[in-house]
């Protein structure tokens, strides 16, 4: 079994002013280009996200992640490999179903289900680590309400307790071989209709309407095994006016109510719904480090991307 001692996510500290290794930035293509050198280098950089663009083969991707090692050894390196029709890297890796698939499969036969979704995460996690990729964000957290196309077949059930146990041995899965595990997207973006890529979601739900349904498997963070969790970009307007990526109400809930002690990344920073008139990528940065993110990901904005950084 190819095993390695995961790299952890600490707590940075409470200076927001502070941006020190605190970004998850992207890259072009395949190779490294000088702009995407400068922007490793840069102190504020922390990690690196891979997307289909940045993967050829195998090789490919393990000499990449050298490469970027090299110029900085402790940053850490991240895709979305999910399964289904979020998997980055296929070509000459296993392809993982859809975790609805796992979830069905679970209510023929629960044992078969837990069973698959551990065996799944070990050979996900292991191609991952083989190429030197450090981690994937899963697994998804999110209720399949069967509104949201963006979440859809990406979350394990409709039912609580089906994506709690799933998501328990996928978790056990990753830890297994020594990858963290990365829950996603709290409190919950398995209910709206629109796509938080490209819209403005809002959820009017009550706090005990979400507390039973998508927040329920935030809670058993321990039984999962959390290291980290990646917000949501909804916002929840019962509850505050912001996006929960921006909300000091919903951070502050998962750290005091759900005392949950790992890391928080923000999703997107890029993403339409949590860009608003006249504001710009340095303003969504500060209104994510504000309210209590540890970890801020920017992709798909190259021109904004340095920008701030050379403002830095």
């Amino acid at each position: 079994m190819y095993l390695q001692t995961h790299k952890s996510f600490p707590r940075v500290s409470a200076n927001k002013s502070d941006i020190t290794n605190r970004l998850f930035i992207d890259i072009e293509s395949t190779k490294l280009n000088q702009q995407d050198i400068n922007s490793i280098s840069h102190d504020a950089t922390g990690g690196i996200i891979l997307f289909s663009r940045n993967y050829q083969n195998p090789e490919q991707l393990k000499d990449l992640c050298a490469q970027i090692h090299n110029i900085k050894s402790d940053i850490k390196i991240a895709v979305d490999q999910e399964g289904g029709r979020v998997q980055r890297f296929t070509n000459n890796f296993t392809i993982i179903p859809p975790m609805r698939t796992i979830g069905k499969l679970y209510q023929k036969d629960s044992q078969t289900g837990i069973n698959t979704a551990f065996l799944l995460a070990t050979i996900l996690a292991e191609e991952l680590i083989k190429a030197g990729v450090d981690f994937t964000f899963a697994p998804v957290l999110d209720i399949d309400f069967g509104n949201n196309q963006a979440i859809g077949d990406r979350a394990f059930s409709h039912e609580v307790n089906i994506v709690i146990e799933l998501a328990k041995a996928f978790g056990s899965g990753l830890g297994q071989m020594g990858m963290p595990i990365i829950g996603k997207h709290f409190p919950g973006h398995g209910f709206v209709s629109e796509d938080s890529h490209t819209n403005y979601p809002i959820d009017l739900r009550s706090l005990c309407e979400l507390e039973s349904t998508e927040i329920y498997p935030y809670s058993q963070h321990q039984q999962i095994g959390l290291n980290a969790v990646m917000m949501s970009h909804i916002t929840y307007q019962n509850l505050d006016q912001n996006p929960a990526s921006f909300s000091c109400y919903w951070i502050n809930y998962l750290r005091e109510k759900l005392k949950f002690n790992g890391a928080v990344f923000s999703d997107d920073l890029s993403m339409q719904a949590v860009k608003y008139q006249n504001d710009n990528l340095e303003t969504r940065c500060q209104r994510a480090l504000n309210a209590g993110c540890d970890y801020l990901i920017i992709c798909n904005d190259p021109h904004g991307l340095d920008k701030y950084l050379n403002k830095l």
